[in-house]
């Protein structure tokens, strides 16, 4: 997910604007050499990138904040694109791979707009990227300021470079009309299924902890492998590989599902980081602070000379060893220390977690 006001960064704007560059230099190249219509391309861009404004200000006007989601653009310009190709009598399947090309092309270098000015951010990772306070973008939890951060938006750009590639290739090696098109819905969303899993934003929807990205996906790739089977898209087992992999995954995570994993998901773990700056800032000032997150956990901090103490427990049920081992590493990177600790189980299910206090800095 974008967030609108980014669009006014100059590495964002333009980075978006060199991924419009892209998808109309791939599209109408391809177009002259496949023999399409480059007027077509030239309406269809149009369509695309009126979509991507209107959409934008619909969010504004419905929600009242502005809020860019991919897919949303995705569905919709596809959808707009097909009922424009009809009414043109144009031929909706070829046009519609060249629609997908651009998209992938966009989307590559937008992805890396997101990595440089930290929206769609990932989780906290032992490696990755971190932002400043001065520098996060707005709505960016100013918590997470300094921690190292999964770079999931460049393994997404990288991911959807490869498919626009992989797309060319199949353009110019005589494709059947709607090849292109298939093969980007099931690779793209194989990879954005699993990228999600590293998705640290909190500002999104989920439903059985999975995200709203995650089940567009699935719903995608199921309605793309039904499509080929009804011979509406060219057949290719692998696509039909790649939604039953995602739909098997989602299954077996919703079997294995328990209150363990909850407590790691992209919203909980922003409300453990404040938690922490909040009880991290009280314990400077020689005060004891608990806080308590809406997982019901209850994290307290202690500073002594070298080191600082967090203690935390759960309301109502104990932490697993293995979940508490978790999360005592997510205090650890949430606190920008180096992942060497001591860890000890106390009593009444509360655990202790022992950071060395010299030769760090504690300020974010």
């Amino acid at each position: 997910m974008w967030r609108w006001e980014n669009w006014r960064n100059s590495a964002f704007r333009w980075c978006g604007l060199a991924g419009l560059a892209l998808a109309l230099l791939v599209s109408g190249l391809l177009a002259a050499r496949l023999g399409l219509s480059l007027a077509v391309v030239g309406v269809l861009a149009a369509l695309a990138c009126a979509v991507f404004f209107a959409l934008a200000i619909l969010n504004q006007v419905i929600i009242g904040r502005d809020r860019l989601v991919y897919y949303h653009h995705e569905i919709a310009i596809f959808a707009i694109a097909g009922a424009a190709l009809a009414l043109m009598r144009a031929p909706v399947l070829p046009y519609l791979d060249l629609a997908a090309l651009g998209l992938a092309a966009f989307l590559a270098c937008g992805r890396i707009g997101c990595l440089l000015t930290g929206c769609c951010h990932g989780r906290p990772f032992r490696w990755g990227v971190r932002y400043t306070r001065q520098k996060s973008p707005a709505g960016f939890l100013k918590a997470l300021a300094g921690v190292r951060l999964a770079p999931v938006q460049l393994f997404e750009a990288l991911w959807t470079a490869g498919a626009l590639v992989a797309g060319i290739r199949l353009a110019l090696h005589d494709a059947p009309p709607g090849g292109v098109f298939s093969m980007y819905l099931a690779v793209y969303g194989l990879g954005r299924f699993v990228f999600e899993f590293l998705r640290g934003d909190p500002d999104r929807r989920y439903l059985l902890g999975f995200s709203e990205a995650q089940w567009t996906s699935l719903v995608l790739m199921a309605g793309c492998a039904a499509a080929e089977a009804l011979g509406l898209l060219p057949w290719n087992p692998y696509h039909v590989a790649a939604a039953s992999a995602a739909g098997a995954a989602m299954l077996l995570v919703l079997v294995t599902d328990n209150a363990d994993r909850r407590l790691f998901l992209p919203r909980h773990i922003c409300q453990v980081a404040q938690a922490l700056e909040d009880t991290r800032n009280e314990a400077s000032a020689g005060d004891l602070y608990i806080a308590q997150t809406a997982q019901g956990v209850h994290i307290s901090a202690s500073v002594v000379p070298a080191a600082e103490i967090f203690s935390f427990s759960r309301a109502g049920e104990s932490f697993s060893a293995a979940a508490a081992r978790r999360f005592a590493l997510l205090i650890v990177r949430l606190r920008r220390a180096p992942e060497q600790f001591e860890f000890l189980k106390g009593e009444r299910g509360v655990w202790h977690l022992v950071l060395p206090g010299e030769g760090r800095a504690h300020g974010v």
